[in-house]
């Protein structure tokens, strides 16, 4: 039976080919060509496949949803942007409370309320844990960045954006006091990188139906190819590239881990495809680069060093051959002259600019998330960007020397953890190649924060759930010696 379905497959691929040569025939483009004939593989071959992984984890998910499902939801709700235009400084001041501030105020108010009722209720005892292991780290980090309130440029921003950050770290708090099993915690990262998906999926339908908006073209259209951007809510490229790049590695890692059911392959098959597109679409060259360094990071680690070096030699042989070397450097270019290249699109004037005003205050900082937007950014008339576009930057900057250091000490951490666990015969094979993906996603982020603003901006889901994995296998480590 098996032999003749494999037979009938090929015949209909074969007869799906021969109408794509048909179909192919009146164009000139050798992209229109590429699609035509990959199509009929990705119809036939993959979607069946992935539709039903999708429908399968689509149910394994609604089945065990709980309450935490819904307030990671909230928070992510909560942090989104409902305005159509940049809100600078000049709005800040003018109406500090607009509709998009109301919802962010709600949602945050929300889960609060929540985490809350169930602590006084003892439902989960999630207020002592944020003194113990990894998490103290994190505690410590938002204790420092609330008493820059008392010397912040902006007192009330500060206050709140730093509440808002220990929010997000009593939510991670709570749900790793919650969970009762490694298995357990998966299923918050795939609740992660569904949001994370979703809001991918949402940009590129947005792009699908209002391309003007949905890309961006940059100035005079000088981009090789227009950016992939969030209309509503707004999302950033920078923010997009990251998603694709940490769905991109997931899926990799747990098609070659074979740690998944075989059903599920088609779909890992689709995410992995649907990541790598979309963060070539936004063109976020940093987000690119950290989901390679991620690649050669789990060849290393998964020793399969030979196939990667047969894989690097053999593109870089095809794309000497096909020249398509010099499309890939323009593409990397992002139309910028070399100049602009070298500055990091304008990173480097605002790295120069916080870096003095970081020497004035080395220890002390200009106030949480209040320097770079009120004191940095204003100087360089670039006052509808959020941050200095670097968490390292932005955090000596706002919080100094002692800000910094706790949150280095809890990414070190966390990547010392997550290490030991992929790495530990005490832990069994499910949750090593659960540590090992965590760990690429934890590269993605480490590499991501010197160029974007990413570990310490509300709510910073795929951050805080990694340290939160690396704290259960602290935990577990420490309850096998």
């Amino acid at each position: 039976m098996t032999r003749v379905r494999w037979i009938g497959e090929v015949v209909i691929f074969a007869l799906l080919g021969m109408m794509a040569l048909y179909a192919m025939a009146p164009f000139h483009s050798k992209v229109v060509v590429l699609i035509v004939l990959v199509a009929p593989l990705l119809v036939f071959f993959v979607f069946p496949a992935a539709i039903r992984g999708a429908w399968i984890n689509a149910s394994s998910l609604m089945q065990s949803f709980t309450w935490w499902h819904w307030l990671a939801l909230l928070a992510l709700l909560g942090s989104l942007d409902y305005r159509m235009k940049a809100y600078d400084v000049a709005d800040i001041a003018a109406n500090p409370i607009d509709t998009s501030v109301k919802i962010r105020l709600a949602c945050d108010a929300l889960v609060a309320l929540l985490l809350a009722i169930r602590l006084v209720s003892g439902k989960t005892e999630w207020l002592r844990p944020m003194f113990r292991g990894i998490f103290a780290g994190l505690t410590v980090f938002v204790a420092i960045s609330l008493t820059t309130t008392l010397w912040s440029v902006k007192s009330y921003w500060s206050f709140y954006k730093s509440a808002e950050y220990g929010l997000d770290v009593a939510l991670i708090v709570a749900i790793v006091t919650s969970v009762k099993s490694f298995n357990e915690y998966k299923q918050l990262f795939n609740w992660v990188y569904a949001l994370c998906g979703a809001l991918l999926v949402l940009a590129v339908t947005e792009a699908v139906f209002m391309p003007r908006l949905g890309f961006d073209y940059g100035p005079l259209g000088t981009l090789t190819m227009p950016e992939l951007t969030g209309v509503f809510p707004a999302q950033a490229p920078n923010g997009l590239g990251t998603y694709g790049a940490i769905i991109a590695i997931v899926a990799l890692c747990r098609l070659l881990s074979k740690s998944e059911e075989s059903s599920n392959r088609g779909w890992y098959q689709l995410v992995l495809g649907f990541g790598v597109v979309t963060m070539v679409m936004t063109e976020a060259r940093s987000a690119i680069g950290a989901f390679v360094v991620a690649v050669i990071l789990y060849l290393i680690l998964s020793r399969r060093v030979i196939a990667g070096v047969i894989l690097a030699a053999s593109s870089a042989f095809v794309l000497i051959v096909s020249g398509l070397g010099s499309g890939l450097l323009d593409y990397m270019m992002r139309g910028q002259t070399a100049l602009q290249f070298q500055q990091l699109t304008g990173r480097t004037e605002l790295w120069a600019v916080a870096w003095q005003r970081i020497m004035e205050r080395p220890f002390l900082g200009w106030g949480a998330y209040a320097g770079g937007r009120f004191i940095v950014l204003p100087a360089v008339h670039k006052t509808g960007f959020a941050d200095v576009d670097s968490t390292l930057v932005e955090t000596l900057l706002d919080t100094g020397i002692p800000g910094l250091v706790a949150l280095l000490l809890v990414v070190a951490a966390a990547w010392y953890f997550l290490f030991r666990g992929f790495r530990s015969e005490r832990l069994d094979n499910g949750v090593r190649v659960l540590a090992l993906e965590s760990l690429l996603v934890l590269a993605i982020l480490t590499m991501r924060c010197m160029f974007v603003s990413n570990l310490t901006r509300h709510p910073a889901l795929p951050f805080l759930a990694t340290v939160g994995f690396a704290e259960l296998i602290r935990r577990r480590l420490k309850e096998a010696t």
